[in-house]
């Protein structure tokens, strides 16, 4: 198994800090995200790109919300827009459309950083 099918791993840090916070709907877009990215990979990145891509905005939406109701809190925000800027850099300059390449299992270590700071950010106001 390679690197971007295992790095889906990296989603059960926040998924495990979501349902810890009883931020459930986090929580379930979380894990349709990690079930679906992973899927995506083992079927070799031939099917689930919908379900995929939609769990990702999913969770994104989700984040924006957490960063909302957090207060746009100027460190948190800070970190998810460095991360957000890192994670970018990594998907459309390094990986360069290999999503089963190791920069593309660096992309899910950013991705799930960046969620567990929206998550973070809602749990200290």
């Amino acid at each position: 198994m390679n690197f971007a099918t295992w790095s889906n791993l990296f989603y059960l840090a926040p998924l495990f800090a979501a349902g810890y916070y009883g931020l459930w709907w986090v929580a379930a877009a979380t894990l349709a995200l990690f079930i679906f990215s992973l899927a995506f990979h083992l079927s070799h990145e031939q099917r689930f790109v919908l379900a995929d891509i939609f769990a990702a905005v999913v969770a994104i939406i989700s984040g924006l919300w957490l960063l909302y109701f957090g207060g746009f809190q100027i460190f948190y925000t800070m970190a998810v827009g460095i991360l957000v800027l890192i994670g970018l850099y990594v998907r459309y300059g390094l990986e360069r459309g290999d999503r089963g390449g190791m920069y593309h299992g660096l992309w899910h270590l950013v991705a799930a950083s960046a969620i567990l700071t929206c998550i973070l950010s809602n749990i200290t106001t």
